[in-house]
């Protein structure tokens, strides 16, 4: 490889010696070049051989003399170089051959004409045509008398016209891909006496270039070349700018929730309107966007400007006309809200026409299923229209223990969750209702809202409360009762009904002998008549005991009688 610069932009470039004198493309400039001869090749030239005046008769150069021609064109391969030029041989005659000197004659100008041949290849179209070459011919004269005078007579001996030996048969080379042969020079200038052959310019084919200056350098087709000088020259070419960073944040969000709610306007078209409302709640949501980002984009450059864009007006007026970005882009948002909005407006009148198109039946001309109403379905509509009568009324369906066997399992446990809501309902009628219905759920989670209703400010609720609360007779129930003998006039008749059982007087029993120990309760009055009436043995021996130490005579009466009571009670 050797170097050379170009012709045009002085660009260094690098090329093979064998491809000297053929056309390439600069990489830097793209212009046509042809390489040149590499610097170690430019030998100086050869001298001229002399002229044919100076040179003597025997000495004429071989090269000046004819040669014979083969008719076929000699093949590249086996193209044998010009000899040298020396001086021809002399070849003595035998002695009597010719006795006399024979003079030299001129020879018969002919000229040797070389027509090149041009190539019917399609490669050959790019190169010039070829023009006929006329050689000036050497005259062949006789030499004048020397100047030296001989002492002896010359014979001068005729040159020997030498016939080249001749050239062997052109051979075939396969063509191998990316190989290009060295350059041949050009044939020399022939003269002779006789006429040469015509001489035809060899064919410009695939291993050949015969000193022609091809466009097709590198052996391929125009088709390679033009991919060639493709390439360059896109290697050249800067890459696209990339376009900005929010272009697909922006553009995919708007895709995403546009494609969202035209998929929820189809679905509720070919199903139910209910959640037609989603659709409304993504259009505006567009909207926002939309507005939000024209205010942005102003406020960006001033703040003044930026809240002067959120007046509808003003933002109108500046959405339609954007001076720098984003531009039109919001207005994607804008367009995308208001189509949602308006297909939910039309949705519910567009939705029968729609089923007739599709061939579905509208679903308002559908008879409803007949829809049995439970108790709880009838209990919440009460609520929902705030219908007092009708919570009574269903409180009062509930409270009765042939509901709670006619409900089904799945449906107690939301019953109970609304009687305990309903038992701390404001309307003390509500509560009460909701109270006895919840006793018959419930008991225990109604026992606390009950002993919570005791104390209770309002009369009615404590009276439910008290004629709830014997249904537990356990020991802390009857000591509240007993503890409230004497502020209520509700809890004697709730003892008496606890006291109808044997648990139960045994309850008030236990409840009543610590404060009848005590002699200064203030219900001991009450105790002692509550002792007589439930009272047991341990109960008839503290009264007995309290008997003999009574002074006063009432309170002797009022144990005397209680202590009878017991013992007839107790008597087998």
């Amino acid at each position: 490889m050797f170097g050379y610069p170009c012709p045009f932009c002085s660009q260094r470039l690098l090329a093979a010696p064998e491809r000297a004198g053929q056309r390439t493309i600069c990489p830097k400039c793209l212009k046509p070049i042809v390489i040149p001869k590499p610097e170690d090749d430019k030998k100086p030239a050869e001298e001229p051989p002399p002229a044919v005046d100076e040179a003597e008769a025997d000495e004429v150069p071989i090269n000046s003399m004819p040669a014979h021609l083969d008719d076929d064109p000699p093949s590249p391969a086996a193209q044998t170089p010009m000899p040298e030029a020396r001086p021809p041989a002399r070849i003595g005659p035998p002695a009597g051959v010719y006795p006399e000197p024979i003079p030299l004659q001129p020879a018969p100008l002919h000229h040797a004409a070389a027509v090149l041949v041009r190539n019917p290849d399609s490669v050959a179209d790019f190169a010039p045509p070829a023009e006929a070459y006329s050689p000036t011919p050497a005259p062949v004269a006789t030499p004048g008398p020397k100047s030296k005078p001989t002492p002896e007579p010359h014979f001068p001996t005729p040159a020997a016209f030498v016939t080249p030996a001749p050239l062997p048969e052109p051979q075939s080379f396969p063509q191998q891909p990316h190989y290009q042969p060295p350059m041949y020079p050009a044939p020399g200038r022939i003269t002779g006496d006789h006429p040469a052959a015509a001489m035809p310019t060899p064919s410009v084919g695939h291993n050949n270039t015969g000193g022609l200056v091809v466009f097709n350098p590198m052996d391929v087709d125009g088709a390679e070349l033009a991919a060639e000088l493709t390439t360059v020259i896109s290697m050249r070419m800067k890459p696209p700018a990339e376009p900005p960073s929010d272009l697909r944040l922006t553009t995919g969000l708007w895709i995403i929730l546009t494609a969202c709610g035209l998929a929820l306007w189809l679905f509720c078209m070919m199903s139910d309107v209910e959640p037609l409302k989603n659709v409304a709640l993504i259009g505006a949501i567009e909207l926002l966007i939309g507005y939000v980002w024209v205010a942005l984009a102003f406020g960006r450059r001033s703040t003044k400007q930026g809240f002067a864009t959120l007046l509808p007006p003003v933002w109108v007026y500046r959405a339609a006309n954007p001076p720098y970005e984003p531009g039109y882009r919001p207005l994607r948002f804008v367009v995308a809200g208001a189509i949602l909005l308006t297909l939910y407006v039309i949705g519910p009148k567009v939705q029968p026409t729609l089923f007739v198109l599709i061939g579905f039946k509208d679903p308002s001309t559908q008879a409803p299923e007949a829809v049995v109403e439970t108790p709880l379905m009838k209990l919440q509509e009460a609520e929902r229209d705030k219908n007092l009568a009708g919570i009574r009324e269903q409180l009062a369906a509930f409270g009765k223990p042939e509901s709670f066997l006619s409900t089904p399992p799945a449906e107690k446990p939301k019953v109970i969750e609304n009687l305990r809501r309903l038992a701390r309902f404001d309307r003390g009628e509500v509560k009460e209702d909701a109270l006895r219905a919840l006793v018959t759920w419930s008991p225990d989670e109604a026992k606390p809202l009950v002993v919570a209703a005791i104390t209770s400010s309002n009369e009615e609720e404590r009276a439910v409360a008290y004629e709830l609360i014997p249904r537990w007779n356990d020991l802390d129930t009857v000591k509240l009762l007993v503890d409230r003998l004497g502020a209520s006039k509700y809890a004697r008749p709730a003892l008496d009904t606890i006291g109808s059982t044997d648990r139960g007087r045994q309850a008030i029993e236990d409840a009543m002998l610590p404060l009848l120990r005590k002699n200064n309760t203030i219900n001991r009055l009450e105790l002692e008549m509550l002792a007589g009436d439930y009272g047991g043995p341990r109960s008839l021996e503290v009264l007995e005991v309290q008997a003999k130490q009574s002074v006063i005579h009432d309170e002797f009466d009022t144990l005397a009688r209680c202590i009878a009571k017991i013992k007839s009670r107790l008597r087998p």
